[in-house]
């Protein structure tokens, strides 16, 4: 196995949430490669999960999802 699919396969704790670290192709075919509890690991320092929800909020509450 490449370094590239060790690292893309290795899994961390985020703001208290189990990421998983995905190749990514920076499209919307991303998070299609995720459980319904899992989040990823954008590689941008931000995460995300199956539906592209970041698990932030802008200042009205509203959920602010992967672009």
């Amino acid at each position: 196995q490449s370094k590239k699919n060790k690292k893309a396969n290795q899994n961390s704790t985020k703001n208290g949430r189990k990421v998983k670290r995905i190749a990514l192709g920076y499209d919307r075919e991303d998070t299609c490669q995720l459980k319904e509890s899992e989040w990823a690991d954008d590689g941008l320092g931000g995460i995300f999960n199956r539906d592209g929800f970041t698990g932030r909020r802008d200042e009205s509450g509203n959920k602010v999802f992967k672009a």
